[in-house]
């Protein structure tokens, strides 16, 4: 099996790609189709390409800077990942991070999660929504291998825009 992590110079390819997202979301987090049949996107999609975001009451802050990542396996696209560098440096987070189904349990997400730590040394924090436990596990179960379980006090719930993440911190500059 190859897998491929790669710069996404198309913003199309991840906007439909995240339909997929939010429609998998929507099953863990009992989220209704809307009317029209369309899952909902990412409002700051377009901020990891340098753009203004798709909905201009979009609050994140300003000083952050975008890596948007596709996946694929042997070839085949296979999911994404939006990286954000923070205010500082050396600071990033996991902005979004999807494996198509028939990817998943096969070790890609974690070799994915693994490159993208590697590729940014620095402060790193992974939020996933309160209700989406199988996030939670997949992360805790990532970050702590990939810490050798040095993070464990470094995991909270916060409010960030009116929504409940739990969110892990981690500095992988000496590991």
């Amino acid at each position: 099996m190859n897998i491929s992590i790669s710069e996404a110079d198309d913003i199309q390819v991840i906007r439909n790609l995240i339909v997929l997202y939010i429609y998998d979301l929507s099953e863990i987090m009992g989220w209704d189709c809307p009317d029209n049949g369309l899952f909902g996107g990412c409002d700051e999609l377009p901020q990891y390409w340098g753009q203004p975001p798709d909905n201009s009451n979009y609050a994140w802050p300003k000083n952050w800077k975008g890596y948007p990542f596709l996946i694929r396996v042997d070839g085949k696209l296979a999911g994404f990942a939006l990286v954000r560098q923070l205010g500082s440096e050396r600071s990033y987070d996991i902005g979004e991070f999807f494996i198509l189904r028939k990817y998943r349990n096969r070790g890609i997400g974690r070799y994915v999660a693994y490159s993208l730590f590697d590729r940014f040394p620095g402060s790193w924090q992974v939020a996933q929504m309160v209700g989406n436990t199988p996030a939670q596990a997949f992360w805790r179960n990532v970050i702590g291998d990939y810490t050798s379980g040095d993070y464990a006090d470094s995991e909270g719930i916060d409010d960030v825009h009116g929504m409940k993440l739990t969110i892990q911190s981690f500095s992988n500059t000496g590991l």
